[in-house]
């Protein structure tokens, strides 16, 4: 059974434990973020449609709203899978990146009927709103969660690093990755790396790890956890 460290937060983190131990995988829980949903409702009176770059972000709006009825375009398949749990109606799944979740939006404007509202967190990759409104369409954001980032590198992330036993790191985001980096040389594990395998959603999350002296970096054939599982089988 291989070993993968898990950086993302929970409930998340949890999830995809258990897709790695339905593939043999042994996972090991450090999450490098805590999800904190604010309880202020979004402004909705003039907004057509929802848009959202994460799960947390459907996660937040549900929390604090009954709206089902507006269009949903979401980042990619699991956020728009998210969505449709939630029972939204009209949902639109993009390419999984901002620029191809923009583009799906401008060619659906026509069935927009007001204005796009970004449902994000406080700290964001790519300008949505920006892209939307220099396009002349209607667009402004809400924060509506922040990810706070550890003050330290979890015990069992830093345990696993330096044993001498290699193991898979898991990385799902840019801002995950860079706060990684600067927690494994807080801890003085850098040199450590070079045992151990990074395991990155995109080519995004994999440039902020490149200064590491790692084994190897996997970027994930889709972006979605089911390719991020394959890559733990994948031959050093």
């Amino acid at each position: 059974m291989s070993r993968v460290i898990i950086t993302r937060p929970l409930p998340d983190a949890e999830s995809f434990a258990a897709d790695c131990l339905a593939k043999n995988h042994e996972p090991f829980l450090a999450p490098l973020m805590e999800i904190t949903f604010f309880d202020r409702p979004a402004p909705l009176e003039t907004i057509g449609a929802l848009a959202f770059t994460s799960v947390n972000g459907v996660r937040a709006f549900v929390r604090q709203s009954k709206r089902r009825d507006l269009r949903v375009f979401a980042v990619g398949e699991t956020t728009a899978a998210a969505a449709e749990a939630e029972n939204f109606a009209h949902v639109f799944a993009a390419g999984g990146d901002v620029e191809s979740l923009a583009e799906i939006i401008l060619n659906s404007r026509k069935l927009i009927e007001g204005a796009v509202l970004h449902i994000a967190g406080e700290h964001r990759a790519g300008d949505l709103v920006g892209l939307l409104t220099a396009k002349g369409l209607e667009a402004s954001r809400y924060s509506a969660y922040c990810a706070e980032a550890a003050a330290k590198l979890p015990a069992s992330a830093a345990n696993a690093i330096a044993e001498k036993t290699p193991c898979d790191i898991t990385f799902f985001s840019p801002r995950t990755a860079t706060l990684f980096m600067k927690l494994v040389e807080n801890a003085g594990l850098m040199e450590q790396l070079s045992r151990h395998r990074a395991l990155c959603l995109s080519e995004n999350v994999a440039k902020a790890l490149s200064s590491a002296p790692w084994k190897d970096i996997r970027i994930a054939a889709a972006r979605n956890s089911a390719a991020m599982v394959s890559l733990m089988s994948e031959s050093a």
